[in-house]
């Protein structure tokens, strides 16, 4: 009898980070064949993270091409991911999040008739422009899923609520903190460290990127960032700037050359995990770092008007304060000025993972199979 094949498509950073824990899992399986596909939609970003976890692409659709835009991603991603599927005939197909690449991924599959799993499935803001695509992705690869790996209880219950069969979820915590832990290990243990704040000053991390944040918004923060330099000459804070090119041209014309502000192209991956365990205070429009940040006990102010990650919220890990000028600068001074608060603030909580995500996931797709009991469910920290 021959091996199932299950496929693992991904093309972006994010993607990246949170699939390689579940690839190295899934490699050391004897009974499941595994192909990984990329789309490359963010060619560096996605290689380095690869490379990082000794990652090695099986097929690559090399779809990044200067000003590429959604819908010649869209129609190469589903030509080409069609064909290969035709070719290979697996019998699944994972993809992890709300990415162009994942939600093409799974249409492709289904119109295959190869069952789907979705990696990180539930998590919603119940607003389809916010964030914009990746609300609309998720929501349309819920609509298809064969399997659901929900990162938290609350997950699950949004899946639910869109009768979603409930014997089709698993609650699995997500694999982005297993990512983490094993790079801040990695990071601890390794002799050089990244450079971050100058000896004495406090490093405020901070990292912007969606797409509703463009024009104003950046321009909102930018400034917040430049009023937050002259108000904390005791911090340095550090600009990990996207390479789009409306972010990037923002961030320069407003806080190049202002004093306590650094401004950096995204650091790899394994940089990355150890400035946030270096950071004081992490703002951001990301949703990774508000699942990473409370696990290392960072205070996060999160850049945005709604968020798909509610434990942090209500865990008091993380506020939301979106693009508001005042309220970025003023909220960020009383984590930093008050003690007491930022103590409060700063525990070390584990509301998304505990590391043993990638092996739960992986023991859902080999219950799909009939090969293994379902995994228990994650239960937070």
């Amino acid at each position: 009898m021959s091996k199932p094949l299950v496929f693992f498509v991904l093309g972006t950073r994010p993607e990246a980070i949170k699939c390689a824990p579940v690839i190295l899992r899934a490699r050391r399986d004897s009974e499941i064949e595994v192909e990984v596909v990329v789309t490359s939609q963010h060619r560096e970003l996605q290689d380095e993270v690869l490379a990082a976890f000794g990652v090695e692409p099986d097929f690559d659709l090399n779809l990044m091409k200067e000003k590429s835009d959604l819908t010649s991603l869209v129609a190469g991603a589903w030509t080409g991911l069609s064909r290969r599927m035709e070719e290979r005939k697996p019998a699944m197909t994972l993809v992890q999040g709300d990415t162009t690449t994942a939600c093409i991924a799974a249409m492709a599959a289904h119109y295959q008739r190869v069952a789907v799993g979705h990696i990180e499935a539930g998590l919603r803001t119940y607003n389809k422009f916010h964030p914009f695509p990746e609300e609309s992705n998720r929501r349309m690869i819920s609509a298809i899923a064969d399997l659901n790996f929900a990162p938290t209880a609350q997950a699950r219950e949004n899946l639910l609520r869109e009768n979603i069969p409930p014997d089709t979820i698993h609650v699995v915590g997500n694999p982005g903190i297993d990512a983490l832990l094993y790079m801040v290990e990695r990071a601890r243990t390794s002799r050089s460290r990244p450079a971050a704040a100058p000896s004495g000053r406090r490093l405020i991390l901070v990292t912007c990127h969606r797409r509703e944040n463009w024009g104003e918004n950046l321009q909102n923060i930018c400034l917040a960032l430049k009023d937050l330099s002259e108000r904390t000459p005791d911090c340095q804070i550090l600009f990990a700037v996207h390479p789009n090119p409306v972010v990037r041209e923002t961030a320069e014309r407003v806080l190049a050359g202002v004093p306590g502000v650094e401004l950096r192209g995204p650091a790899p991956y394994p940089e990355m995990a150890a400035l946030l365990g270096e950071a004081a205070l992490v703002l951001t429009d990301s949703g990774g770092i508000q699942e990473e940040a409370p696990v290392l006990g960072k205070p996060v102010l999160v850049m945005r008007e709604t968020t798909e990650r509610p434990e942090g919220v209500a865990g008091e890990t993380a506020r939301l304060v979106g693009a508001d000028r005042a309220l970025i600068v003023e909220s960020a001074l009383s984590l930093l000025n008050d003690e007491s608060e930022y103590r409060r603030r700063a525990v070390r909580r584990s509301p998304f993972g505990d590391g043993r995500a990638a092996e739960r996931i992986w023991q859902g797709v080999r219950h799909y199979f009939n090969l293994a009991p379902a995994p228990e469910p994650f239960l937070p920290v």
